[in-house]
């Protein structure tokens, strides 16, 4: 048996929960959008709500609860054929990259071993993808890619990352990668 697949996740189950977590403030106009995405994501070939991934892109950081649900629906927006916001990949990127370190001192909402997961997950989901103009950004910011890599490998190593689906995540998108990327010599 061959491996020549990319692994994604793309179980939609969820949708409904996270949309239900994360509208649970006063705000009708931020429900709207958000239950509208969500049924949205549910159909494979209907448009997307530009309005509402922008919303969770700019505020999945705001807690470690808020995170986990907005990229718990992150993870299928990329996969939707008509995503074409560069911003969830390099957002993500940004936060997982900037505390590789693993430092304990310094508490960003990714040192949640559940956020950093399904950060990672989204990842593997993005590079794994058809969506490539989606992943241009990994390649196109200077050592974007190299220090995700390296924040990926990071996250394998047991003594620095105890967590299972932490280094499960990380492998899956190394993983996508070298399958996606037979340009890195690697494959």
């Amino acid at each position: 048996l061959q491996y020549t697949r990319p692994l994604i996740s793309n179980d939609t189950k969820m949708v409904d929960i996270c949309v239900a977590k994360l509208t649970t403030s006063d705000d009708e106009y931020k429900k709207d959008l958000l239950t509208r995405l969500g049924n949205e994501l549910k159909e494979p070939n209907s448009a997307l709500d530009e309005d509402a991934i922008e919303l969770l892109v700019e505020n999945w950081k705001e807690s470690k609860i808020h995170a986990l649900y907005s990229l718990m629906l992150l993870r299928l927006v990329v996969l939707h054929p008509l995503t074409k916001d560069t911003n969830i990949v390099q957002s993500i990127a940004a936060t997982l990259t900037s505390n590789s370190d693993n430092t304990k001192d310094q508490y960003t909402v990714v040192n949640s071993a559940a956020v950093r997961s399904m950060a990672w997950c989204a990842l593997s989901n993005a590079i794994g993808s058809d969506q490539n103009q989606i992943v241009t950004t990994l390649y196109t910011e200077e050592g974007m890619l190299e220090k995700l890599v390296d924040a990926a490998l990071l996250d394998l190593v047991p003594e620095r990352q105890t967590r299972v689906e932490v280094r499960q995540s990380a492998s899956t998108f190394l993983y996508n990668l070298i399958i996606k990327d037979k340009s890195l010599g690697i494959a």
